[in-house]
């Protein structure tokens, strides 16, 4: 009997025969044609213009295509560097990934072991918590923004009462990330932004960067763990492609490959509740991970149903995103300021990928 492989696994074991190993860039990344990789060049470029459609003005001028390492499309400003907002989240979990590499913290840490303001409400809260938005975490105090979620107060780092019990719900809470960081901060005994600097950007040959500081701890810059990343999308895209090889660049292991697959695996059950209702407009449950998004599994909300397994990214405002997407050696960055998708990033970029794929 003959057996016919799905025209999926047809393509993909096509890439696996055509492509490079998987090279590293030096100080700046090497291109490469779509054919040279094992891409098709039609599909890239039908997905490319399936998403330019969700985009707003700056459309894919802050764009790059990565894959065996190689460029394979670059808008004409990828080295505008600007803040990639929530994105930066995935930076303050990578934190917390070295700090368990160190021994410093486990993701079972309470927080309130290195940050005695959470003492009193979030005794319980861990690690695992607040890097999964289920930490329950809020500020007094109301929004900045002038509506009333509450979210991200002018004092983010007084904590209020729980919204709910840590582990009981899901909230995307940027005063959470914001609180985590300061925890993080108080765990490293250092500034976020050189910790980082120094065991990450530096190595992978990212160069310059900053990271938004609005208050001090510890006599340390107290980063903002939710947003104030600022780099370009040729320094995002050496990120991304540390995390799409099991966090080693060349021949160095930066990061454990284990927080690498855990962070960009679900780590919210699909049945968690998502609240209180009033304040949730993120759909979490299914697809987050420790500070990434992931393809997510069946049913959930957000879910990419038609990009490959192991996909996640990062989010953040202004439709700023970075996709990895291990199993393909694939790397895609998308920044912008110029408002997100009004379909929402997770139709947009699952469109993209149903374009980019074969069907079947």
């Amino acid at each position: 009997m003959q057996y016919l492989l799905p025209s999926f696994l047809l393509w993909f074991v096509a890439c696996a025969s055509n492509t490079h190993t998987p090279t590293f860039p030096q100080e700046t990344w090497t291109t490469a044609t779509p054919a040279e990789v094992g891409l098709d060049a039609q599909r890239l470029q039908t997905a490319l213009d399936t998403i330019r459609a969700y985009c707003g003005e700056d459309g894919l001028s802050q764009a790059l295509v990565v894959k065996d390492g190689y460029v394979v499309f670059a808008g004409d400003s990828t080295g505008k560097a600007h803040n990639i907002y929530s994105c930066s989240k995935s930076f303050t979990t990578t934190a917390l990934g070295l700090l368990i590499a160190d021994s410093k913290a486990t993701l079972n840490t309470k927080a309130a072991m290195a940050e005695p303001l959470l003492a009193t409400n979030y005794p319980d809260a861990t690690l695992r918590h607040f890097a999964t938005m289920t930490s329950g975490y809020s500020a007094a105090g109301d929004s900045r923004w002038g509506e009333p979620s509450a979210d991200w107060s002018w004092t983010p780092y007084t904590p209020d009462a729980p919204l709910f019990a840590p582990g009981s719900a899901y909230l995307y809470w940027d005063e959470a990330m914001m609180m985590h960081g300061r925890v993080l901060t108080r765990l490293a005994g250092r500034d976020l932004h050189a910790y980082l600097d120094e065991r990450i950007l530096q190595p992978i040959g990212a160069g310059a960067w900053d990271w938004w500081a609005d208050t001090t701890v510890a006599g340390l810059p107290q980063r903002n763990g939710c947003t104030g990343v600022t780099l370009n999308a040729e320094q995002l895209a050496r990120v991304g492609w540390l995390y799409a090889n099991d966090g080693r660049w060349a021949d160095r292991q930066l990061l454990p490959a284990e927080w690498v697959r855990a962070a960009t695996s679900p780590q919210v059950p699909l049945d968690l509740p998502v609240g209180p209702a009033d304040r949730a407009n993120v759909r979490g449950p299914g697809t987050y991970g420790y500070g990434w998004w992931t393809k997510g599994v069946a049913g959930a909300d957000w879910a990419l149903p038609d990009a490959p397994p192991g996909t996640a990214y990062m989010s953040g405002f202004n439709h700023n995103v970075c996709f990895v997407v291990p199993d393909l050696n694939l790397v895609v960055v998308r920044m912008g300021e110029d408002g997100n998708p009004a379909a929402g990033k997770h139709v947009a970029w699952n469109a993209f990928f149903r374009e980019l794929l074969p069907p079947g």
